[in-house]
């Protein structure tokens, strides 16, 4: 996903070079720009001294770093805003310094939640299974995107990010409320069986049961009723009926005998205590392992195949056979290694059913339906990413929100692809020397401040009122105001471009 911005750099930048307004006096520039006459381009103010917008700027920052980074998408969406409507930066510079700076927030975000505990199973809060499987069709995406992207007029590019922003916003609050709703519910029945001292209640015809565990009260919401509010898969039917058939206590013990000798040929007890006790490590050595090795793939694959501003360390020309040839390629290995992986999850999944395994009703059972339409989302978040500039994180957790993922989970997750991605384009960026160091590291120093703040107070509310709502309405709460900002910069900017008679509406080569 953030392969994309490694292009999205040479995207914009190739775009921008190619269209950038010329200047004579400092008058032709922007607010905080300035001309350099040698050049005849407008070049951006130092940091220091702060303008009073630029201090408002990074209060700012502050701010969405904490609720984006508490959500787990970087906030890459709303950053461009920024620096693009307060800071006053030309649209290729913004793109590496927000790399920078949702690249520190997201490091923070993942290192303070590495070691979090998922809140109903022995297992790490980090959902390593989608995350592994999401990656190479992010990557695939991400790449196509950015190199679209050159092609591409800033309007139709804006016009595109205010579209998701704006849908994006819409479908987060809706799954919003319908978490509220539920953890409403929840608690309006704990109340009631603490006062009754019952142990089943029924509300809105539905009933509910409580079971005791370390001496706190856990109310168990009826499986049909998550399932309805989670947009359930049709397979879930099937997965209840095969739990009930292989038996669903943790710590029951089945074993499989030959039916003339008597003799056991399989103790499922065993097996499913080996997988409960892998999954209540860390981390997942496997997993991190197969992440790693895509991640190292798609960068040694963007320097192959090089790009406007980076020469393929192949020796091919931008567009020639060979480069084609090699492009190719690299769709059909990351498709394979999406195919590959999808095929080990499902039948991960079948054989957990078979066992009995314990799911939480809020766990992706892995069918090859599910594991595709996943990918597709993958990869359509990473094209868009790449095509618009936004991170995958942005997309990704609106979906997998909608695959009924725990919020928690989720965000947890997000984290991740968003340092993969960031942290990507981040080193392309550096490599081309397209990072503008004072602003970067000012920004990122609060960045890493409020993402530490926004997540650890965060985590005290949603402990504290019980209600992961809480981070989805976070997520809302950032798409909402992308949403207005990029809008009001997008009508500044073809204003004064038609002002000044420099719009430009088509498409320019991709190569």
């Amino acid at each position: 996903m953030r392969l994309i911005l490694l292009i999205l750099l040479i995207a914009l930048v190739t775009a921008q070079n190619k269209f950038s307004p010329k200047c004579k006096k400092d008058s032709d520039c922007d607010p905080m720009n300035h001309c350099n006459e040698e050049v005849g381009k407008c070049v951006h103010k130092d940091l220091m001294p702060l303008s009073g917008q630029e201090v408002a700027g990074t209060i700012l920052v502050f701010l969405m770093s904490a609720l984006s980074n508490a959500g787990g998408i970087g906030g890459s969406s709303i950053m461009i805003a920024f620096l693009l409507l307060i800071f006053n930066f030309e649209t290729h510079m913004v793109i590496p310094i927000v790399q920078v700076i949702i690249m520190s927030g997201s490091i923070i975000a993942v290192f303070l939640k590495f070691k979090s505990r998922h809140p109903a199973r022995d297992r790490p809060l980090i959902f390593y299974d989608i995350l592994m499987l999401e990656v190479a069709p992010l990557l695939l995406g991400s790449s196509i995107g950015v190199f679209l992207n050159i092609g591409f007029p800033t309007w139709l590019i804006l016009a595109i990010l205010i579209l998701v922003t704006l849908t994006l916003a819409i479908i987060t609050f809706h799954k919003g409320y319908v978490y509220y709703k539920k953890e409403t519910k929840i608690k309006r029945v704990s109340t009631i069986m603490k006062v009754t001292h019952q142990d089943t209640v029924e509300i809105d015809t539905i009933e509910f049961k409580a079971e005791n565990k370390n001496d706190e009260l856990e109310i168990i919401e009826p499986d049909d009723e998550l399932e309805k509010d989670q947009d359930n898969f049709e397979h879930e039917e099937e997965n209840s009926q095969n739990q009930l058939e292989y038996g669903k206590k943790r710590h029951a013990s089945f074993v499989i005998v030959e039916e003339e000798t008597g003799r056991p040929i399989r103790d499922i007890h065993s097996e499913l205590q080996e997988i409960y006790k892998e999954e209540g490590k860390v981390y997942y050595p496997f997993h991190i392992f197969i992440i790693c090795a895509i991640y190292a793939w798609a960068i040694l694959a963007a320097f192959f195949r090089g790009d406007t501003n980076v020469k393929s360390i192949g020796g091919w020309e931008l567009c020639s056979d060979q480069y084609w040839g090699f492009v190719g390629g690299f769709i059909v290995s990351m498709i394979l290694i999406g195919l590959i992986l999808a095929r080990h999850l499902n039948r991960q999944t079948h054989h957990k059913l078979e066992l009995g395994y314990d799911y939480d009703a809020h766990d992706l059972r892995w069918h090859f339906k599910e594991s595709i339409m996943l990918m597709c989302f993958s990869f359509i978040a990473g094209f868009t990413s790449g095509l618009i500039g936004i991170s995958g994180g942005v997309i990704m957790g609106p979906v997998q929100l909608a695959f009924g993922i725990r919020p928690e989970v989720s965000a947890a997750t997000s984290s991740v692809i968003v340092v993969l991605t960031s942290s990507l384009n981040f080193i392309l960026f550096l490599k081309a020397g397209m990072v503008t160091e004072n602003y970067s590291l000012w920004l990122m120093a609060f960045s890493v401040i409020g993402s530490a703040a926004g997540i650890l107070i965060v985590k005290k509310i949603v402990e504290k009122q019980k209600r992961p709502s809480i981070i989805v309405f976070c997520l809302g709460t950032v798409y909402i105001c992308a949403f207005l900002l990029i809008l009001a910069y997008g009508i500044r900017k073809m204003y004064k471009e038609e002002e000044k008679g420099t719009a430009k509406y088509g498409f320019q080569p991709f190569c």
